[in-house]
């Protein structure tokens, strides 16, 4: 079922557990150190262009190709604001607070979610 794909890969980008918020900590601490070090913006970049390539692929089915760009980029945007925010305040943003909020935005992006979710 590509909605429940496209869902799961929403999920695994978001920090959901202390595991992956304190990965994602680090990783938004490393901006501190772009211009210091070669390797962060080799990092940073080659993460990038991997997250919106899931992202194209997952989109794709659902998002007609003149407007895939936009979406991917639009959902790149939002899950980097999802990430510092709960990389800033953690205890804000616990993992039901996180999963409505993805299940929201797939609404009001027009993207189906998979039968087992609602919102």
């Amino acid at each position: 079922d590509e909605a429940a794909r496209l869902r799961h890969l929403l999920v695994w980008m978001v920090p959901l557990d202390d595991d992956t918020r304190s990965a994602e900590i680090g990783r938004v601490m490393l901006v501190a150190y772009r211009d210091s070090d070669l390797n962060v913006n080799v990092f940073y970049a080659a993460m990038d262009k991997e997250m919106r390539g899931l992202l194209r692929s997952h989109l794709r089915p659902f998002v007609d190709e003149d407007q895939l760009e936009i979406a991917v980029e639009i959902w790149r945007v939002f899950i980097n604001g999802i990430v510092l925010s709960v990389a800033e305040r953690p205890e804000k943003w616990p993992r039901k607070r996180v999963l409505t909020l993805l299940d929201n935005m797939m609404v009001r992006m027009g993207l189906p979610l998979p039968h087992a979710q609602t919102v």
